[in-house]
């Protein structure tokens, strides 16, 4: 039995709004089911059970081309948590592996490390955002552990979270869980990282990374 992936997606007229300075709105929305592609693809690749959560027409089209599951977020102005909530809801399964949409780098093989981070305890382990504030992704067991509290500086509160229950909590560090994209500064790393997945090649055909290759010369 593999473990589910659940993918919580924002709508697409909503996503990397902080990219508006850089990217036109249709660059952004290119990106955006890229990188969705990207991840919804890693999960496929980890597990036969990948579920997509979201009250968006064109993502639940993605997530089905992919081989995923659609959940419809009925109320999507409720948050991430909700959403996240809404997927575990839908399995009936031991364990589960939570994924946030906008990490092109996340391969398979970078959800079986979150999975061996924790091993057979219960309790989470967390992949950390590369500021080492944030949660990227979480393996869960079993799937209600806690109750998720993704968003600004939630790794701490979700390390408390396990604490608070007895469980095991793990901070760990993956590589291709790291970089989430939302500002300039993540497309540069993008860039840098020479990675071939679907986001990388939009990007390439936008010009992103021409307009990026100055300042990456510089660091």
């Amino acid at each position: 039995m593999t473990i589910p992936v659940v993918i919580p997606a924002k709508p697409l007229d909503r996503a990397l709004s902080r990219l508006g300075g850089v990217l036109a709105p249709s660059a952004r929305l290119a990106v955006q089911i890229a990188m969705l592609t990207d991840v919804i693809r890693a999960g496929v690749g980890f597990s036969d059970e990948v579920i997509v959560v979201s009250g968006d027409q064109q993502v639940a089209q993605i997530a089905a081309d992919c081989g995923a599951r659609v959940v419809a977020d009925q109320v999507p102005a409720a948050g991430i948590n909700v959403a996240v909530a809404r997927g575990v809801c839908a399995l009936a399964d031991e364990e589960v592996m939570v994924v946030m949409g906008d990490l092109p780098l996340a391969t398979s093989t970078d959800l079986q490390a979150l999975v061996a981070a924790l091993g057979r305890r219960q309790g989470i382990a967390c992949a950390v955002s590369a500021d080492g504030t944030g949660t990227n992704a979480m393996y869960l067991r079993p799937p209600g552990v806690i109750d998720t509290a993704f968003g600004t500086n939630s790794l701490m509160r979700h390390l408390a979270l396990a604490e608070q229950a007895g469980v095991a909590g793990i901070a760990a560090v993956v590589r291709g869980l790291q970089r989430d994209i939302d500002t300039p500064d993540d497309l540069a790393a993008l860039v840098r990282s020479g990675h071939d997945c679907a986001t990388a090649r939009v990007c390439d055909a936008l010009g992103v990374f021409e307009s990026f290759s100055a300042t990456v010369a510089r660091q």
